[in-house]
């Protein structure tokens, strides 16, 4: 976390992104945000809507009555893209711009 306020650590970081988007600009990073859009987005998003529908058909097979479903649905989905999708959406953006871990 210290790494975080140390100036040459940006700099660092800054350059490096710079390097990535030379190289890979247009084509590698346009593709890049194809796949994101496609597989995260599209693909993470119809996953958690399924769990969701199989985790209130499990409520309801389990003999529980929510009262307000489609509340129960919403707050499923949003529980779920915010354990799973904005994380790897924020782990992949950086793996766009080039970041990786150094050892």
């Amino acid at each position: 976390m210290s790494e975080l306020r140390n100036k040459l650590f940006w700099e660092k970081l800054t350059h490096s992104w710079s390097i990535h988007f030379t190289k890979n600009w247009p084509y590698g990073v346009v593709a890049q945000i194809i796949v994101f859009i496609v597989i995260l987005f599209g693909l993470g998003n119809v996953v958690i809507m399924l769990i969701s529908l199989l985790f209130l058909s499990i409520l309801e097979w389990m003999g529980i009555q929510p009262s307000d479903p489609s509340a129960l649905y919403d707050a499923c989905v949003y529980f779920l893209k915010n354990m799973s999708v904005i994380p790897l959406s924020l782990v992949y953006m950086l793996n766009i711009f080039g970041l990786r871990r150094s050892n």
